[in-house]
Formats: structure tokens, sequence, C-alpha cells
């Protein structure tokens, strides 16, 4: 017999073979995650669905600069950021503003903010970056748990003009098993160019508004990520501000 991907594959061409293959269906598999502490047991119908949420699956470090190489449980991903990214704030509540400063600096450049609400925590990314056609902007939010919690959640980030002009990206959050260089390159967090960034900053610092909901509060006909610009005749104002310096990344 051999063992590939959850089954039990009988390699005789008796008939033996599917009485094998059944059997597989109902023997009891270890989670991936067992040496983590997880002691699930599961039929290879459920290990997938299972590992999707388990709170045991081992993440890395969110910190975006890629110098740290730490890897532990959900539970253990705050108190690091606290210890060694001491730069890193945090806020508790649904709503914040985030005042990115000195965002004209040359250089890839990214502002990391801890947002605690619903009893998780969420850790927002705002990146500068270059393409071809100039700079790139990017804000992610990221949820400290497993791609299946992430379905529970709403996020709606947004920026506003000198004029009053709104952009509005409204999406689910990312698990922070997914990073944040697929996010990018899958268009799955808000995206915008430097003139629009340059546009909506003053003095150098742009603030983003930064809303997280339960999906139950969201409204359906908003569902998926999605960006929309409208114009505001009275622009909204904030007193939940946290102002963020920002930081190279590695190389």
């Amino acid at each position: 017999m051999d063992f590939q991907y959850d089954e039990l594959i009988c390699v005789s061409a008796s008939g033996e073979s599917q009485t094998i293959n059944g059997l597989a269906k109902v023997v009891f598999y270890p989670c991936t995650y067992y040496a983590n502490g997880c002691r699930a047991l599961l039929i290879s119908t459920q290990k997938s669905e299972h590992e999707m949420s388990c709170t045991f699956g081992g993440c890395f470090c969110p910190y975006p600069d890629g110098s740290c190489s730490w890897k532990g449980s959900y539970d253990e991903v705050v108190p690091h950021l606290y210890t060694y990214h001491q730069r890193v704030p945090s806020w508790n509540g649904e709503e914040l503003v985030i005042s990115a400063t000195n965002i004209n600096v040359p250089g890839p450049l990214y502002w990391v903010v801890l947002q605690l609400c619903y009893g998780h925590s969420f850790v927002i990314v705002i990146g500068k970056h270059y393409r071809e056609n100039g700079e790139q902007f990017h804000v992610l939010v990221q949820l400290i748990g497993s791609r299946r919690q992430c379905e529970k959640f709403f996020c709606r980030l947004e920026l506003t003009g000198r004029g009053g002009q709104r952009y509005v990206w409204d999406g689910p959050p990312r698990s922070i098993h997914d990073g944040i260089t697929s996010a990018v390159n899958n268009n799955e967090c808000f995206l915008f160019d430097g003139s629009i960034a340059h546009f909506c900053s003053s003095s150098g610092t742009l603030q983003v508004v930064v809303n997280i909901s339960m999906e139950t509060e969201a409204d359906g006909s908003t569902q998926g990520a999605q960006v929309n610009t409208f114009k505001s005749p009275n622009p909204r104002k904030h007193d939940r501000e946290v102002s963020v310096s920002h930081s190279n990344f590695f190389s």
C-alpha cells in the first residue's frame, strides 16, 4: 500500500484495493498542526476543512521588513510585536485614522498599526513600492487568525482628497498566513498610485480611515473587494487618529 494525499492506495491488482480505499475513508488522521498542540483526529474528508480554521496553525511574523524569522501560534503574535517591534502603535476600536507620515521619502516604505476589536487583532500595513509606471501604494488589513475566521469580518478603507474626492475600498481582511506580496499581486487589497496618494496627502502625511465590522453587520450589496470613487460635499472629521512613522523595507 502507498500513502498519498490522505488516501491509502492499494497497488495490488486484486479486488482488495476497493476494500483498502473504503477503509481509508474511515481511518482517523491527526491534524497537520499536531506538533503545535492540536489533538484533533479526523477522517480524510474532514481534515482540510478543519485545518482551514485550526487555531494551532503556526504563522510567521507579520512585520513587513523581512528581517524577522520568528514563527509561532496566533496567541503569540501580539506579544511578539510588542516585544520585538516596539515601533508598532496599537488602537482599540472598530474605526481609526492612520496618519502615515513622510510619504515623500524616497524608496520602498511601510507603516504598521495594530488594531484590536471584536476580540481579535488586525495588522494594518500601508506600503509604498515601485512599479514600472511609478509609485504604487497599498493598504492591507490582516487578521491574526485563520482564513476561515476572515470570513466573519468586513473592511472599509477610505482616502479623502483635497477637494472632497473620496476613494473607498470594500472587502474582507486577509489572514496573516497569506502575506503581503500575494495580496498586492492579486489585487486583494486597497491599491492606488502615487498621484492619488499625493493628491490625498497634506504636508507629506497620508490619512487612511480603517473601519472593521462583523460580516453580519455589512451590507450584502457590498460583498467582495471593490474600489469606489465619489465626491463628498462634507468630508468627515475623525478624532480617532494614530500617527505612525515610516520604516524602510529590509534589503
